[in-house]
């Protein structure tokens, strides 16, 4: 039986080709036939991209309006779930349409996006009750 029928995935199989290999090439010192034992392709995964409608139906389920600017702020400019929990105003460039994401060991990263929704959405009024709490 082999390695595909017995239903391993892509992963295991390249991992036992790979023992193989070591046995035939170092061990029995076979270069011939390990020479033959070849390196299995994972196939690449394609990331799900939700529909207009789908999009539409997260929006709509959002309890209220912070949090659906900060879902379709994310999901407009690609920023990671934990970079839209820690946004706030200070890295928003609304002049520029660019949103500063803050990666770790004191990078940066520049994402674009619709900046100019977060000015009618609920960071906006953040920005303003954080001027008026300081």
């Amino acid at each position: 039986m082999s390695l595909t029928e017995r239903g391993l995935s892509p992963q295991n199989r390249s991992r036992i080709m790979t023992g193989l290999r070591f046995l035939l090439k170092v061990t029995m010192r076979r270069h011939d036939l390990s020479a033959e034992i070849y390196h299995i392709k994972e196939p690449q995964k394609i990331p799900h991209i939700m529909s207009a409608e789908e999009v539409k139906r997260l929006l709509a389920m959002a309890g209220n309006i912070q949090v659906r600017t900060l879902l379709s702020t994310g999901y407009g400019s690609g920023m990671r779930v934990g970079e839209v929990v820690k946004l706030n105003v200070k890295p928003i460039d609304s002049s520029l349409d660019i949103i500063r994401v803050a990666e770790p060991l004191w990078a940066e990263r520049v994402v674009t996006g619709e900046v100019s929704l977060l000015k009618k959405g609920s960071l906006a009024s953040s920005a303003n009750w954080e001027a008026s709490h300081r």
